[in-house]
Formats: C-alpha cells, sequence, structure tokens
C-alpha cells in the first residue's frame, strides 16, 4: 500500500520535475482554418510530439502532422521548469500551461489549435 501510495504521489507531482529535454506527447482537442472571408472548417483531429531543447531555446516539434518538425523560440523571459512558456515562430505563436498547449497561426489564413500534453 506503501508504494502505491508514493507512486500515486510522483505522479502527480511530476510537472514539478519539467525541464529542458523532456519530450511532451499532445492529443488536439481542436484544430481549425480559417479563412480571409471567414468561413472556418474544423480539420481533423491529430496527435503530436515534442521537445523542449535547450541548446536552440526552441520548442522542437516531431515529425508527421500539421506540425513536422517546426521549430519555435521560447520568449527569454520564460523556462520549462515553471510549466508555462510563450513561443513563436513564423507567423505563428503557442503558449503553454500546465500540460494545455494553444497555437495560432496567420498567414493567407489563419490556424488555431489547442491540445492536452503530458510528459514522460
Amino acid at each position: 500500500m506503501k508504494r502505491l501510495l508514493l507512486l500515486v504521489l510522483l505522479a502527480l507531482s511530476m510537472p514539478s520535475f519539467a525541464d529542458w529535454g523532456n519530450v511532451y506527447y499532445c492529443e488536439m482537442t481542436s484544430y481549425s482554418m480559417t479563412t480571409v472571408k471567414g468561413e472556418r472548417t474544423d480539420l481533423a483531429l491529430e496527435k503530436f510530439t515534442f521537445k523542449l531543447d535547450e541548446p536552440k531555446q526552441s520548442v522542437v516539434f516531431g515529425k508527421g502532422g500539421y506540425f513536422d518538425g517546426t521549430v519555435m523560440e521560447i520568449g527569454e523571459d520564460w523556462h520549462p521548469v515553471q510549466e508555462i512558456w510563450f513561443a513563436e515562430g513564423s507567423y505563428s505563436m503557442s503558449w503553454f500551461e500546465e500540460g494545455e498547449f494553444l497555437y495560432a497561426k496567420v498567414f493567407g489564413n489563419s490556424i488555431s489549435v489547442s491540445a492536452n500534453c503530458g510528459w514522460f
């Protein structure tokens, strides 16, 4: 019983150990595109991964899907240990806070993504 309680406590406290090098696994909760004319299309939800890369001071997304290798620089006042950060790339911005991810890109149309993420 003590071991089970210890495992539960460790699992619940994992976000406090977040840091550079962690790989996050995410599932989109919404994914849509809006045209300049205001026509909105809901797109098929995807799973994706990203890594917090310290040498690059960036979020580096895994291969495949919408994000396919995208790199977004983390703002200088943010640090992954806080489990809250802001990052930006070409015409795009993302926000991460305690497992919740938001992304927006505007270039000819707008793309919006929200996702739930965790690391292991």
